[in-house]
């Protein structure tokens, strides 16, 4: 029993439950054929621009126009992928899951973060909350910069 807990109480454990987590969180929404043709927002407008070489900007009134919208890490991400993988299905799997790898691995600084201030259980706890939390499950399944912008920030804190 012990070796469970201790198993349990491993960042690397942890990380895996949350990756399985929303690796079915993908196949689910996956299954439902939302990446047959998925909601891309802002950034999937940018993408499809920068694709056609009309460079990075948004179609407000009828032509492409320069923008500071989106900040250009995910729109020129998406249009990599676009661009390598063309626009099908398979393309934003492989990004929802890229996304999902990055919110995972929020549980490393998170747990670190949580035992240098507040003790090993708490850092379990705290490590099995970002594992679980709803917000994260969601965002990394969804074609969105969020996503992306969150997982930096423990990282940059843990290495401060």
């Amino acid at each position: 029993m012990k070796g469970v807990v201790r198993l349990l109480a491993r960042p690397s454990a942890i990380f895996t439950c949350g990756l399985v987590l929303r690796v079915a969180v993908i196949l689910v929404l996956l299954l439902l054929g939302v990446y047959h043709s998925p909601n891309t927002w802002e950034s999937g407008v940018i993408a499809s621009n920068i694709v056609n070489g009309e460079g990075f900007s948004v179609t407000w009134a009828g032509s492409p126009e320069p923008t500071s919208v989106e900040a250009p890490l995910y729109p020129y991400l998406l249009a990599a992928t676009l661009t390598v993988f063309g626009q099908r299905t398979g393309a934003y799997l492989l990004l929802v899951l890229l996304q999902a790898v990055a919110a995972s691995s929020m549980i490393f600084p998170i747990h670190a973060l949580t035992r240098r201030w507040f003790g090993p259980v708490p850092a379990t706890v705290a490590a099995w909350v970002c594992a679980f939390w709803p917000v994260y499950l969601w965002y990394s399944a969804r074609i969105y910069s969020t996503v992306l912008a969150i997982p930096p920030h423990p990282w940059m804190l843990a290495g401060w």
